[in-house]
């Protein structure tokens, strides 16, 4: 008869031969696994000990370039190690000219040996075009300067023939005048015009009319004449009107006084006074008595020139007695 096999043999005999090759596989996964990591280790070390050295960049914004350079030259030395340093320039409204702006890297950030570093120094504000400032008056200069970030520095006064009062002549800043650009924020002087500087009119006693004209028309001013008796030579200039050293704007009419020669006065009527008395009497009005005609205790009847004769002062008169 056959022999007949269990069901419970077979697949103990089944379950015994697979479990033993799992067990086997197990030991040969963690030396993978240790071999894999002792790898990791090497490679770790050999990258660490292979690359090259890092240090911490400093803080160089806010500094001055050249103590950018020293604390970029102190990192190095206190790293072992040498960094390129590449300064830039830069305008800046902000950060004032000759300041750090930014570096690269930033603060903190590690660089290698042989890496650069990089800074952007202030190179001040921007520049911009100077308005033309020409016949403005200040309040428009004003404005037109703020438009472009100006401002109005001095502003002085000044005489000028040809630029009107009260608008600008001429504009500078720093010593320049009309420079064609400044740095923004930079205050531009002006120099207002206060019209044609006042004459001083001259003396011109004793000069002719036509030599008192020249004088005072060179001078910007307007001339009218007029006459006036005088004890100074007929046609001679004895002043002017407003008076020598009176200061006028440029356009005055001035008026300049010619003597006619002296005033006339009249012969006084001396009739019915002895001849004695009629030369005392002709005598005290500025006349020469040039002789009596007729008996100097008689009684004068008449003169030459007659009485209400009007006749310069100093003019000779004849006394004519009965």
């Amino acid at each position: 008869m056959p022999a007949v096999v269990s069901a419970t043999d077979g697949e103990d005999g089944d379950g015994g031969e697979s479990s033993s090759p799992r067990r086997r596989r197990w030991p040969r996964i963690v030396v993978a696994l240790v071999l894999l990591a002792l790898a990791a280790g090497v490679a770790a070390f050999a990258w660490q000990t292979t690359r090259p050295p890092t240090f911490a960049m400093p803080r160089v914004t806010g500094l001055t370039a050249d103590q950018a350079d020293i604390a970029l030259n102190d990192a190095q030395a206190d790293g072992e190690l040498s960094w390129s340093v590449e300064p830039e320039r830069a305008f800046s409204e902000d950060v004032r000219k000759g300041e750090v702006i930014s570096q690269d890297p930033e603060p903190g950030e590690q660089l290698e040996e042989g890496g650069t570093a990089t800074y952007v120094v202030s190179r001040g504000k921007p520049f911009v075009a100077l308005p033309d400032l020409t016949s403005r008056t200040e309040p428009l200069a004003r404005t037109e300067l703020e438009g472009v970030d100006l401002s109005v520095g001095a502003v002085t006064q000044a005489f000028h023939e040809e630029v009107p009062p009260g608008t600008i002549i001429t504009w500078g800043a720093a010593g320049s005048d009309r420079p064609p650009e400044l740095r923004q924020g930079s205050a531009v002087d002006l120099v207002i015009s206060q019209g044609p500087e006042p004459r001083t009119i001259p003396g011109l006693a004793g000069r002719t009319p036509e030599q008192a004209t020249a004088a005072l028309t060179e001078l910007g001013l307007e001339v009218t004449a007029r006459q006036q008796s005088s004890d100074a030579a007929a046609g001679r200039v004895i002043g002017t009107i407003p008076s020598s050293g009176t200061s006028v704007q440029r356009g005055t009419t001035v008026t300049i006084v010619v003597s006619s020669g002296p005033p006339l006065i009249a012969v006084p009527d001396v009739t019915g006074t002895t001849g004695r008395e009629a030369k005392r009497e002709l005598e005290a009005q500025g006349f020469v008595v040039a002789a009596i005609q007729g008996p100097r205790g008689g009684f004068a009847y008449s003169t030459n020139p007659p009485a209400g004769a009007s006749v310069a002062r100093g003019t000779a008169v004849t006394i004519l007695t009965i």
